[in-house]
């Protein structure tokens, strides 16, 4: 599993502001906000698109 954070994630009508989005193959399998520092996650900063069932940052598909 990969966990990537940004300010923002965007997942349909959903926004979610310093939110991590967690990543199984080319899956995601959860987003969620956080309000502190979490073990084993990939800063990215900018904002994570979720469309699909995937996430994007900066138009590149994340995977594990």
């Amino acid at each position: 599993m990969r966990r990537v954070a940004a300010h923002e994630v965007i997942d349909g009508d959903k926004v979610l502001r310093q939110a991590v989005v967690e990543i199984q193959g080319d899956q995601v399998k959860k987003c969620y906000e956080f309000s502190g520092e979490l073990a084993r996650t990939e800063w990215l900063g900018g904002t994570i698109t979720v469309e699909f069932g995937k996430a994007y940052h900066k138009g590149k598909l994340l995977a594990e």
